[in-house]
């Protein structure tokens, strides 16, 4: 990894950073707008830090565990890939493009969109834990709700068709 990588990661978080700080102050984290807004900063800050290719999660993030399969269809993931395929406009790069041999090139795409939801859903799980310390049950149910909808949910999509990859590639 070149020195370059890191140092643009670095400055991209410092400067997501101040936006952050900004926002906490002129609206007030227990709010449900911050709740809304800090989820879709750290989208642009985690595509970004995808872009620098500084962060890598270990291989042994990516191995989808024979129970995922069972809990994903439990939880709807199905149902909401089909909501989410109708009104995506982002990660055009995860799409199907070339047949049976782009699915190595799509995987890879998946595994970026996945750890930049991951890296999200991690913050805003901390921040609902705090809403949840301090008391602030709305807030706390406002951070889960979007955290839920926004990274949660597209993490497990991306492992639920990954997997669907992995088979199809013999893996």
């Amino acid at each position: 990894m070149k020195p370059l990588s890191y140092i643009l990661a670095i400055l991209i978080t410092l400067i997501m950073g101040v936006v952050v700080l900004y926002l906490a102050l002129g609206v007030g984290i227990n709010r449900i707008s911050f709740a809304f807004w800090i989820n879709w900063l750290l989208m642009f800050w985690a595509y970004a830090l995808h872009r620098t290719g500084a962060v890598n999660f270990p291989e042994a993030y990516f191995r989808v565990r024979p129970f995922e399969r069972r809990l994903y269809r439990l939880l709807g993931v199905g149902y909401f890939q089909r909501i989410l395929r109708h009104v995506s406009v982002f990660n055009r790069e995860i799409r199907l493009r070339g047949g049976k041999k782009d699915l190595v090139r799509l995987e890879k795409a998946m595994r970026g969109a996945e750890q930049a939801h991951a890296m999200i859903f991690a913050i805003v799980s901390g921040l609902t834990l705090y809403a949840l310390f301090r008391g602030w049950w709305a807030t706390a149910f406002w951070y889960f709700l979007f955290n839920m909808l926004l990274n949660g949910y597209p993490v497990m999509v991306q492992r639920f068709n990954r997997d669907r990859i992995n088979g199809l590639l013999g893996r």
